[in-house]
């Protein structure tokens, strides 16, 4: 599982996406409709990412988050120190004991750039209600080469020169 949360002005989202044994990619963004910190975004992309786990009856997860907070919190290296972020951490503990088996990693930001877009799409979307989003892929062009002609125009005198002269002088 990869997570991320965005927090900016156009609002706060998260972002997520479950892989499976096969590698199927299991997408998935929430707007959140508070304000909220991006701590608090990257923690609600976690619950969000539990969560579904559990309900497609996952067994063990390898979480990848960009947070050094909290890949830091979950693995005891460092503590919460405020009430909001205590109650989390207690949060994504309880929703941890559920799985066989645990691994948080912290990776880069540069490598986590998929669903960090995932979170920035939740985080500006500002209307309620339900969405589709279509995914195409485009391999070509959607538009022909555009053939130019150049015409060459070569200038010479004609009949009506000397009449254009007359009406101008």
């Amino acid at each position: 599982m990869t997570i991320d949360g965005a927090s900016n002005v156009n609002g706060v989202g998260a972002g997520i996406v479950l892989f499976s044994l096969s590698g199927t990619a299991h997408e998935s963004v929430v707007s959140i409709g508070y304000p909220a910190t991006n701590n608090e975004a990257e923690y609600k992309a976690l619950i969000t990412g539990l969560q579904l786990g559990l309900r497609m009856d996952v067994d063990s997860v390898h979480i990848f988050c960009d947070s050094r907070l909290i890949v830091g919190h979950l693995n005891n290296d460092y503590q919460a120190r405020d009430e909001r972020m205590n109650a989390y951490v207690s949060h994504v503990l309880t929703l941890l004991k559920r799985f066989n088996r645990v691994e948080v990693e912290w990776i880069a930001r540069e490598h986590n750039a998929h669903v960090d877009a995932l979170a920035g799409l939740a985080s500006v979307y500002l209307t309620s209600g339900s969405r589709t989003i279509v995914f195409n892929e485009v391999e070509s062009p959607s538009f022909e080469p555009i053939v130019c002609l150049v015409l060459v125009i070569t200038l010479s005198l004609s009949q009506m020169d000397p009449i254009v002269a007359y009406l101008k002088n």
